[in-house]
């Protein structure tokens, strides 16, 4: 990113150079893990403070939690903040003096320009994000389904209007919101201006998610319970969410590439060069669309497999991957497979976990992958 902004800063009219000092980069790099490893530290500590706290009776699990949208929202505006003060701070030179002595041109402009763009990307992350959930992209099925195109394309017809409509209201209604309240925006750009700029960028995200919605449900089919087994259950949920992260990624790298086709940043009307400018390069748009695509999987089957077996792993509870410590268990009779599921063969093994758990027996005890 440094070397991208200081070929970006070298071709403007300054009379200042603009160059990168001798490893640079690795001290920028290093803050900035520096700083990203400090707020994993915070979130661990918050998140198991939380798990020492018993869940309420009855209470459902939500399909969309917007705390955890807000939390993501918030720390990846953190990190784009860092690694633009980051770079800002570290690119600049003074004309006549050496390279390894860098200076700040203007510390306030500095800072206010690495936190705008900061802002236009958290707030366009939070739009992507809000129309994954109001949509439903990657969000876990009753029972286990994997993808197949074989479908008649005429179910996939029916679907397109209502998810291509929800897509549309749900990025419209969100993107007004932030571009009027969120979003930072330059003095010349008029209230007309900047309601077109956002209508444009929520309808395109909104139908685009509404058409990787609808081709989700058209090929996502739910299985035959009697003819799976637990590791070819995994396999279908990891593709389905493999899906998932595609469909995340895609629509950023659509406004890229037609952003640079149709050079919309040099455009003689405003509120396209607006349009253009909420993300303009290539690694801007991948890092949108990962982060998006990896918060919309935190709510898959899959990813919840993973985090268990990870979090089990940590404590020396199971291996790291339980799907084959399960599989030895069956062949030695501890467990048995029916259909997708492993059941414990003696009711008082299942009855001494249980007890050894601390819930005094031995209901839903169940072993399900994902």
């Amino acid at each position: 990113m440094i070397e991208h902004w200081a070929r970006t800063a070298g071709s403007i009219d300054f009379h200042y150079e603009v160059g990168v000092a001798a490893h640079t980069w690795l001290r920028a790099a290093l803050w900035w893990l520096a700083a990203m490893a400090v707020l994993t530290v915070g979130i661990l500590g918050c998140a198991l403070i939380r798990r020492q706290v018993p869940p309420r009776p009855g209470r459902r699990e939500r399909p969309v939690r917007p705390g955890k949208i807000i939390a993501f929202t918030v720390l990846f505006w953190v990190g784009a903040e860092t690694a633009g003060q980051l770079c800002m701070l570290s690119t600049r030179q003074e004309t006549g003096r050496p390279l390894m002595d860098l200076a700040l041109l203007d510390p306030g402009a500095d800072l206010s320009f690495a936190n705008q763009r900061a802002v236009f990307r958290a707030a366009l992350f939070l739009l992507i994000v809000g129309i994954m959930a109001f949509l439903g992209l990657g969000g876990s099925t009753d029972r286990p389904s994997r993808l197949s195109f074989r479908a008649p394309l005429s179910s996939l017809l029916r679907l397109l209007p209502a998810c291509v409509g929800g897509g549309l209201v749900s990025g419209v209604a969100l993107v007004v919101f932030l571009g009027l309240v969120v979003a930072p925006w330059a003095p010349y750009v008029t209230l007309w201006e900047r309601l077109t700029a956002s209508g444009l960028l929520g309808a395109f995200f909104g139908v685009l998610f509404g058409l990787g919605l609808a081709v989700l449900r058209w090929a996502r089919l739910p299985t035959d319970l009697e003819q799976e087994t637990p590791r070819s259950t995994l396999r279908g949920e990891r593709v389905v969410a493999y899906a998932v992260l595609v469909f995340a990624v895609v629509p950023p790298l659509v406004k890229w590439t037609l952003t640079v086709w149709w050079d919309l940043a040099d455009s003689r009307h405003v509120a396209l060069q607006v349009f253009a400018a909420w993300l303009e390069t290539l690694e801007a748009n991948l890092a949108v669309g990962l982060a998006a695509g990896l918060l919309a999987l935190s709510n898959s089957a899959y990813f919840r497999y993973r985090e268990a077996g990870l979090r089990l792993s940590k404590v020396s509870h199971l291996p790291r991957r339980p799907l084959p410590f399960l599989e030895d268990a069956r062949l030695l009779h501890v467990l048995r497979q029916v259909g997708p599921v492993f059941q414990f063969v003696h009711a008082d093994l299942r009855k001494r976990i249980a007890t050894v758990d601390g819930r005094g027996d031995g209901a839903g005890l169940e072993t399900t992958p994902p």
